[in-house]
């Protein structure tokens, strides 16, 4: 439902609101980005897209340009690698050169002995149950070292078995690290050159690169100042999130995905499709794609953080319009989500919500309980007529969940959350930013 503190902590930071004036779209999000950008130490940039038009790049802040332009900066995109990396599989399915359904274990042997039933389906939706390795507790001692893939291949194929294959959703790195793996041995390139080759050069991504070492630095904000972000060594990062990138190669990356030109539009849809658990459950992740819902709009794409970088990348298949955002710092006051729904509002124009006192009650009232992912728990409750949430146990709630109509309401501008199940009592809280799915909560209590 949601993730951690620090997104938390986005909650309280007033959002700039666009003019009151009607202006052109172009200019109402220039306008609010040249807001955001003053009140953050570092900068980012942004691309929107209309029908596979621009309508508007540019840099902001301390990267602030006009964009296109010959040194757009690139940054780190993190986990929006992964998109690219479960396209870079579909080609190998369109190929036949792979099945979804086929084991792992087939093309990875070295999972055999602990995981022998995960598929590669599984590997592309979180559902494989292998931990993920960048949260181990040794991890962090050595992610700023020169690790070569099979040492990383030796810590998963080593690691826990969360749950059984298909039965629950948990996040992992791993999984996506697994793809690289397959991706390269059975294509017999390397994932870089596969990647460049199938989809970046075709599609005029020059911007593109895998493992860069030309991106913008990484920082980390705290107390309102920016300061270098630790480092790590990015090839191990590998299928999972190793892409360098820029939001205009992203935004036309997007679009040719998503109207059929890298992989046919059955196998789009299929990317695009929810994954559901072995108890019958659907959740809003497809394959290597976050899935989900802006203000009544059908939205697809993925976001990514880490190591003093953060991205995010959708495309809204109904309105033809894709946006990206990246940033090259982490902890401020401002996330590429909450600018993305920013934008997303003045592009889409939604109504405002239905006023409805009976839906709302009759929905606060099955939203009510203690929810827990991987990444924690929550607690719902309601307090006079307002729904609440709040860390079990705690005094001070996080926020109100205001009513949005259906099964769904608004924590912030940039968060929703929906609470998904029987109608008389939700089995899940399922958290959105910007309309992608980010984290599921199942009830615990």
């Amino acid at each position: 439902m949601l993730r951690t503190a620090a997104t938390l902590a986005l909650l309280t930071v007033p959002v700039p609101l666009m003019a009151a004036t009607p202006l052109p779209v172009a200019e109402q999000i220039r306008s609010y980005a040249e807001a955001v950008a003053r009140s953050e130490p570092t900068g980012f940039s942004l691309a929107v897209t209309r029908r596979g038009h621009i309508v508007i790049a540019r840099g902001f802040g301390t990267q602030s340009s006009d964009i296109p332009r010959a040194a757009e900066p690139v940054y780190h995109v993190d986990s929006v690698t992964k998109q690219i990396t479960a396209t870079a599989i579909m080609l190998l399915v369109r190929d036949g050169k792979l099945s979804l359904d086929d084991r792992a274990s087939k093309y990875v042997p070295e999972l055999a002995a602990k995981f022998p039933t995960v598929t590669i389906r599984h590997l592309l939706t979180h559902t494989s149950g292998i931990e993920d390795y960048t949260v181990l507790p040794t991890w962090s001692a050595v992610e700023s070292k020169p690790l070569s893939h099979a040492d990383v291949l030796a810590r998963i194929a080593n690691g826990r078995s969360l749950f059984a294959p298909g039965t629950q959703w948990q996040y992992s790195n791993s999984g996506f690290f697994l793809l690289g793996v397959v991706i390269e041995r059975v294509s017999g390139e390397t994932y870089g050159a596969f990647v460049t080759g199938h989809i970046f050069k075709p599609f005029g991504m020059a911007g593109t690169t895998y493992a860069c070492r030309d991106a913008v630095p990484g920082h980390r904000i705290a107390n309102g100042k920016a300061s270098a972000a630790p480092a790590i060594f990015w090839d191990s990062a590998f299928s999972a999130g190793g892409i360098c990138s820029t939001p205009v190669d992203l935004v036309k990356f997007e679009r040719a995905l998503q109207t059929g030109r890298i992989v046919p539009a059955a196998l789009v849809a299929r990317m695009a499709t929810q994954v559901r658990l072995t108890d019958g459950s659907c959740l809003d992740y497809g394959l290597g794609t976050r899935l989900g819902m802006f203000a009544g709009h059908p939205v697809r794409g993925h976001t990514g953080s880490g190591a003093g970088y953060q991205a995010l990348l959708e495309y809204f298949p109904a309105d033809d319009i894709a946006i990206a955002v990246t940033m090259n710092a982490m902890g401020g006051q401002t996330a590429p989500t909450t600018i993305a729904a920013a934008i997303a509002r003045v592009v889409l124009k939604p109504p405002d919500p239905p006023a409805d006192a009976h839906g709302a009650a009759a929905a606060m009232r099955r939203c009510v309980g203690t929810f827990g992912s991987g990444a924690g728990a929550v607690e719902t409750y309601i307090e006079g007529a307002r729904l609440m949430v709040r860390e079990p146990h705690a005094r001070t709630p996080l926020g109100e969940l205001t009513y949005q109509g259906g099964d769904t309401f608004m924590l912030a501008p940039h968060i929703t959350v929906r609470c998904i199940g029987p109608a008389s009592r939700a089995e899940w809280g399922v958290g959105y930013e910007a309309g992608l799915m980010t984290d599921p909560k199942r009830r615990v209590r």
